[in-house]
């Protein structure tokens, strides 16, 4: 059975863990840099910094964020060695069950499927109950000014319809309080 405990003492064993498998599992462009990324899981409220474990062994990691209307899943991540087990889609069903609870929908950001790999990604988030949103061009802005911005693509639960109107709302929430992007 899985557990998921949300973290906020960045001194933790706890989160040490998180740390190594967020750092292993992205690139530094699809991560925010370990200092400002402890600085939020420990201060910012709307961000879950959450450890995956089961029977007490780490398993993994989501980071989500509450949104308004939304549940942003920022990050997810597995060990390797658990890889293809369920846990994955055991999170994602974690996940929307809090959305569903609090009537938000899911969203989050992909690569766009290009390759295998890619293509697998956004089969398993569509498996999960998500679609993804191929009429809206969207790029991830960059975490801070040494990193580069990334051409995604967005996707989002089946009970949200992909507007233009829902998208700019996703898009402006993300932007301005995951990426800390303001406008003017």
């Amino acid at each position: 059975m899985l557990t998921f405990n949300q973290i906020i003492d960045v001194s933790s064993a706890q989160y040490a863990a998180v740390e190594q498998l967020f750092v292993a599992a992205f690139p530094s462009d699809e991560r925010r840099p370990l200092e400002a990324q402890r600085h939020e899981v420990a201060t910012n409220r709307q961000l879950h910094c959450t450890a995956i474990e089961c029977e007490g062994e780490f398993v993994g990691l989501v980071n989500y964020w509450e949104l308004g209307r939304y549940l942003y899943v920022e990050h997810l991540a597995i060990v390797p060695e658990k890889r293809g087990g369920g846990i994955g889609r055991e999170a994602m069903l974690w996940l929307q069950q809090i959305a569903g609870r609090e009537g938000r929908g899911v969203v989050l950001e992909v690569e766009p499927p290009t390759d295998d790999l890619t293509r697998r990604r956004v089969g398993f988030y569509e498996r999960c109950g998500l679609r993804l949103w191929r009429e809206f061009d969207y790029t991830q802005p960059p975490y801070s000014p040494e990193q580069n911005p990334l051409a995604l693509c967005l996707m989002g639960s089946h009970d949200l319809m992909p507007t233009n109107e829902v998208f700019e709302e996703v898009k402006t929430l993300i932007h301005s309080e995951v990426y800390k992007v303001r406008k003017g």
